[in-house]
């Protein structure tokens, strides 16, 4: 769980998966964070929605997290919620998480209508895992849409990331592997800023377990060495500065880190 007064210094999936270890559950403001991504997501239309339409699901599904008067007329709910939910869409948005578009109401008032973006799309499938018990349907979900999602891009990251899954899968390790990064997601996030890094660190998964760590790591080498030299390059230079400034974060003797 995120430091008390640290909270405007975390990262994204520090906000969004931030865990009270003493209660044993995420924290309020993670769970509103997680309602709205998980309303945005309720089809595969990628439909866009009104603040209100956001809130009238939301408020009669979890009334408690956002401390709602009962007693109030439901209009004066929504009154009264409304600057709490412009202000968690409006972070989401800054995470690049939700995308807006401006519109005219039926009484053409300006306001916006939010859908998710891609990197909201993946979170809100890693999202319905962890809460699902259903961890099979919801990996092989995963899988098909982050297949699509990087074969759509043609950077060194999409291109190893496309072939190191793609191995995980015939090897009948990509739904463990899935479901250990995810579920480490909420402890260990704060090397995760935007879609590349949460790739990035995905690849570096490891389970402490010799025999399938062997396997991860031939698969990897495999994936490395199947691309073209300048991806290969481009690709070792990504993950020099993803692993130097992971070590910049926790080094505390800058000088032995040189040395």
């Amino acid at each position: 769980m995120a430091i008390e007064g640290d909270y405007h210094n975390q990262s994204i999936l520090e906000k969004i998966f931030d865990f009270d270890e003493e209660k044993n559950q995420f924290t309020k403001k993670a769970q509103r964070y997680q309602y709205i991504i998980q309303f945005l997501s309720k089809d595969d239309k990628n439909n866009s929605y009104k603040i209100t339409d956001i809130q009238d699901e939301i408020l009669q599904k979890a009334t408690d997290l956002f401390n709602i008067d009962r007693t109030k007329k439901p209009s004066d709910i929504k009154k009264n919620t409304n600057r709490q939910f412009n202000k968690y869409l409006d972070e989401l948005e800054e995470w690049n998480l939700v995308k807006s578009e401006d519109v005219k109401s039926s009484k053409a008032v300006d306001t916006k209508v939010y859908q998710l973006s891609k990197f909201g799309k993946i979170l809100s499938l890693m999202i319905d895992s962890l809460l699902s018990e259903n961890k099979k349907d919801k990996s092989d979900k995963m899988y098909e849409y982050w297949k699509v999602y990087l074969s759509d891009y043609s950077s060194s990251i999409d291109s190893f990331c496309m072939s190191h899954l793609h191995k995980c899968k015939e090897e009948g390790l990509f739904e463990e592997v899935a479901q250990f990064f995810i579920n480490n997601l909420v402890h260990y996030n704060q090397n995760i800023r935007n879609i590349i890094d949460l790739f990035t660190q995905m690849i570096l998964v490891r389970f402490n377990d010799k025999q399938k760590d062997s396997i991860l790591y031939n698969l990897w080498k495999r994936s490395f060495d199947e691309l073209d030299e300048p991806t290969r390059k481009l690709f070792s230079n990504h993950m020099k500065i993803h692993l130097n400034r992971m070590i910049l974060r926790i080094i505390r003797d800058y000088n032995k880190y040189e040395l």
